[in-house]
This record gives C-alpha cells, sequence and structure tokens, in this order.
C-alpha cells in the first residue's frame, strides 16, 4: 500500500458537474461538463494497515480503455486480440490490488490560515484519467494543498467518465495536427472551467447545472470557506504539461505553474506560451532525460525549438526554470512506474514504460521538486508553511522501501513473449515521434541535424545508469506514519514573483547536485 509522507491522511472524492442535466454529451459544447478527483488533507486517521484502502482502479472501463489506447490503430490479428485481452486483464487485477493509504469521503482538516488552503488544478497527460497522478496529487494533498485533479473528457484520456451520465469516452486517437491542437484548448478551458468549479465551491456559490461530490460530501458546504483562491496553481505532465504552460500564460488566476515532461507539439500555434506570456506566472519545466538529451541525429524528442520559444516567451512573465534530473523517462513521472515496477516490472519494459532511474528515488526527487517550487512562487501561510514537513531529506522519503529492503526490481514476467523487443508502447510511438520531429515545421535545418534515424524513446536515449541501491540513505520519511515520528518543518522560503539562479542553486542542492543534468534560469 502506497503512503504519502505529509503530516496529513489524503482523503479523496470524485467531482461531476454538468451545466445541462440530461442532455446528450454530445450536444454540449466546452466548459459545460467536468469530472474530476479531489485529493486533501484531512485529520482523520488513515485506515488500519490491515486495512485495503483505496483502489488505484476506480473502475473496470479504466482497464479497457488503457487496453484500447496501447492497441490503437493495430492491425486485427488473433496475436494483438490476445495481447489485449492479457494486458486489460493484467491492469484490471493489478490496478485494483494495488491500494492507496486514502480515505473516501473523509472530513477536509481546517485550514490554518485565514485565507484558507493552497490549491492545485491537475491536467493528465495522453491517455491518463483522474487516478493516473494519485502518488504526485496525494504527495501534494498530505502537505496542505487541495489537488482537483481533471481527466479531460477531449478524447485524449485513455477512458473518461461523462459527467452525469453512464456513458463513457475511450481514446479515439489525436486527429492530426489540427486535432492535436483543437485538444489543447479544449483541455485549456477545462482547466479553467475546474478553477471556476473551484472558487463556486470555496466561496459556497452554486453554478448553473448540477453539481455532486461522491461518498456523500456536499458541493456547497465541503470546501466553503477553506480555499485561497489566491493561492492557486496548475500542474500537469506531457499532453497536460503543454495544457499548463499555455493556461499559465493567459490566465492571471494561477499563481505559479510546474509542466512535467511536456509535449511541446501540442501548443496551439497561437499560444501566448510561445510568444509572450501575459500573466507573471512563473514555471517550472521539468523534462526528462530521455525527452531532452539529443538522439543520434541531434533531434531533442520534446520538441527542442517550441522548448525554445516556451522558454523566450516566458521572459515576458514570471520567467521559467528548467530542470531535468538524470536518468529519467517520460514515465517517471506518473503512477504506473512508482506503484507496478515491483510486480510487473516486465510488462512495463515490454510496454515501453521504463526508466534507468529507480522510479521510486524518481518520484521522490519529483514531489520534492515541486513542493519547493510552489513553496517559493505561493504566497502560503505561516500555518501551511510551518505544518509542512518536505525537507533535504524529503528527496529521500519515499526511499523507505529501499532502506527495509524492498527495492523495486523488474524481472522478466513469464508473458513476455507477448510484448518482444524494446516494448509494445516505443514501437508504436516511435513512427509517431519521428513523422512530428521531422514535419516541415517542425524539422531541423540540414546544419542542425543529421540524417533521419530512429527516435530514441523511453531508457535508451538515458546514456548514466543512477545508483538506485547503496546510496546514502537520508532520515526516516518526514511525516512518516510508519514509524509515527515527524521531523521539523521546513524553512520557510520568501516568496518571489520570478524565478532567479538563487532558487535554481537552492533546488540543485536540495536534490542532489550529482542528479542534475540540467538547470537553466530563463528571466
Amino acid at each position: 500500500m502506497w503512503v504519502p509522507h505529509g503530516p496529513y491522511s489524503v482523503g479523496i472524492t470524485d467531482l461531476e458537474w454538468e451545466a445541462h442535466p440530461g442532455r446528450p454529451f454530445n450536444d454540449l459544447v466546452r466548459a459545460e461538463h467536468l469530472s474530476a478527483r479531489i485529493f486533501y488533507p484531512t485529520a482523520k486517521r488513515s485506515p488500519r494497515p490491515w486495512s485495503w484502502g483505496v483502489s488505484w482502479l476506480p473502475h473496470y472501463n479504466y482497464a479497457k480503455g488503457l487496453g484500447a489506447f496501447f492497441f490503437f490503430r493495430r492491425p486485427l490479428s488473433l496475436i494483438n486480440v490476445l495481447a489485449r485481452v492479457v494486458l486489460q486483464a493484467f491492469v484490471l487485477v493489478l490496478g485494483w490490488l494495488q491500494r492507496l493509504w486514502m480515505i473516501p469521503g473523509a472530513p477536509l482538516a481546517p485550514a490554518l490560515d485565514v485565507g484558507g488552503r493552497p490549491a492545485v488544478i491537475f491536467s493528465h497527460g495522453l491517455g491518463g484519467f483522474r487516478s493516473m497522478y494519485s502518488v504526485p496529487c496525494a504527495e501534494l494533498a498530505s502537505q496542505g494543498y487541495v489537488v482537483l485533479a481533471v481527466e479531460h473528457a477531449d478524447g485524449s484520456s485513455s477512458a473518461a467518465r461523462v459527467a452525469g451520465a453512464k456513458d463513457w469516452l475511450y481514446y479515439a486517437g489525436l486527429g492530426g495536427d489540427a486535432g492535436q491542437v483543437d485538444k489543447t484548448r479544449t483541455r485549456v478551458a477545462e482547466m479553467q472551467l475546474a478553477l471556476d468549479v473551484l472558487t463556486a465551491m470555496a466561496q459556497g456559490s452554486r453554478l448553473p447545472g448540477r453539481m455532486t461530490l461522491s461518498h456523500g460530501l456536499q458541493a456547497s458546504r465541503f470546501l466553503c470557506g477553506s480555499v485561497d483562491l489566491g493561492c492557486v496553481a496548475a500542474a500537469g505532465h506531457s499532453y497536460g504539461g503543454a495544457t499548463v504552460a499555455m493556461l499559465a500564460a493567459e490566465d492571471a488566476r494561477f499563481k505559479a505553474a510546474i509542466a512535467f515532461d511536456p509535449w511541446w507539439y501540442a501548443l496551439p500555434p497561437e499560444s501566448a506560451a510561445l510568444e509572450a506570456w501575459k500573466t507573471t506566472c512563473p514555471i517550472l519545466i521539468m523534462g526528462s532525460y530521455s525527452w531532452n538529451v539529443p538522439n543520434r541525429d541531434g533531434i531533442k524528442v520534446c520538441g527542442e525549438r517550441q522548448q525554445e520559444r516556451v522558454l523566450q516567451a516566458a521572459r515576458h512573465g514570471g520567467g521559467a526554470l528548467l530542470f531535468v534530473v538524470r536518468g529519467t523517462s517520460h514515465n517517471t513521472f506518473a503512477d504506473p512506474l512508482t506503484l507496478f515496477s515491483g510486480q510487473a516490472g516486465w510488462l512495463l519494459n515490454r510496454l515501453g514504460l521504463s526508466a534507468e532511474l529507480d522510479p521510486v528515488q524518481g518520484m521522490g526527487l519529483v514531489n520534492t521538486a515541486a513542493l519547493c517550487f510552489l513553496a517559493d512562487h505561493l504566497p502560503l501561510g505561516a500555518g501551511t508553511r510551518a505544518a509542512q514537513t518536505w525537507s533535504r531529506a524529503g528527496a529521500w522519503s519515499l526511499l523507505a522501501a529501499h532502506a527495509q529492503g524492498e527495492a523495486l526490481k523488474p524481472s522478466k514476467g513469464p508473458l513476455s513473449w507477448l510484448f518482444p523487443g524494446k516494448g509494445l508502447l516505443v514501437t508504436l510511438s516511435d513512427e509517431f515521434l519521428r513523422r512530428a520531429v521531422t514535419s516541415p515545421k517542425a524539422a531541423p535545418k540540414a546544419s542542425e541535424a543529421g540524417k533521419d534515424g530512429d527516435v530514441l524513446t523511453g531508457g535508451e536515449a538515458a546514456a548514466t545508469v543512477l545508483p538506485s541501491e547503496g546510496a546514502e540513505q537520508g532520515p526516516p520519511a518526514p511525516g512518516s506514519r510508519v514509524n509515527g515520528h515527524h521531523h521539523p518543518a521546513a524553512a520557510v522560503c520568501k516568496v518571489t514573483p520570478t524565478v532567479t539562479q538563487k532558487q535554481a542553486d537552492a533546488l540543485k542542492e536540495l536534490l542532489g547536485e550529482e542528479h542534475i543534468y540540467l538547470a537553466e534560469v530563463y528571466t
């Protein structure tokens, strides 16, 4: 069972809002429906060690959707049908058996500051859904944040539940370049709607239509007076990272932004994130090593030209901090590697979901960087800062499994023959990535790159393998409920409107300079 490491236990509830109850989904337009999961701090005692906790997989349709996503447009054949059924069965069983240390419908912990609690709106990546990033969202909630994880209904989710209906939306492809950027516009509208909904809940007001919360919570009372609307950030991964960049560049209500390994090709050409930001929102861009190391043709899979444009455009706002941790892959930032590498590492490898850096260590570094950046740039109240437990040890707080001799060691499975070679997802994505990075609008000049070649993805682009075992261990996990010991709160950081070199240096020291491949400041 995964246990968050902050001083609070974590509660969850699922939110649905529809502007026109009963109207078919196809008749709705943007910003007329929202499905999401809320992670929040609770003072209620967490489940006992022998409790089942909460399943990582909320519904069996998500297993169905992931199977459809991984085998989208694969040739119809007996072997592919068999592999898809096997994958869906594995996801269903492992996803249900994987439990999370959370309490559905628990009461919200009282705010420690007059203004209320800080909030984060989270955007998932391609093929994701509301619980795909439970580990980072729960870590934020355990440190006092209210996190609203949007389940996008733009067709980019592997499966998405339609608000107020029994219908489900499944992944149906990106729809070409035009369709891809149009989905980003829809995603941004959904993120803005999510903040509108959060605002209404915090103010105790009613939005037109119908809003419901799961597990018996009342939407009109649950967050009333408990969220600081002047202390809201946005975060997202991959497709969600690009979504967050566009959102932060245009919506001044967000005071900080974190983009985990963004897929920059998803940005619409008219986005302020590519030209000049209209806000003063600072952004942390935490890229993966595999997407930010040039391949043999000198191309960065993330979209080097677009990334450089975003970094330069951010100079007109609150600035940007680009961080890359050695050995990380695009999959380091999501739950599957962290939660399932020990049980099904062989399957994840065959799907192309792998990283050179140990996934538990990688997630610890990612969460610590996010907490540090938010503390630097959000106007957190004194009570919230004092309660938080992340510190220098926070970079190692998720390594408790290693200290107990339970390092995650992926092994070959008996059905690995179904996913031969370098992995199904890598194989399927190579051609898509090659087309994206070599299209006329994205292809580098002849002087910048050689002839077309294989696009390296996943762990293939990582040349350095960092140690994940035998490393010097920090103190026990801050706020850990395993041993009942709490460590002193982190030092209070002075809030600054823009990123600075001093902050970058402090973050490098916090994570360990030996882990940092790239750290650049753009102001």
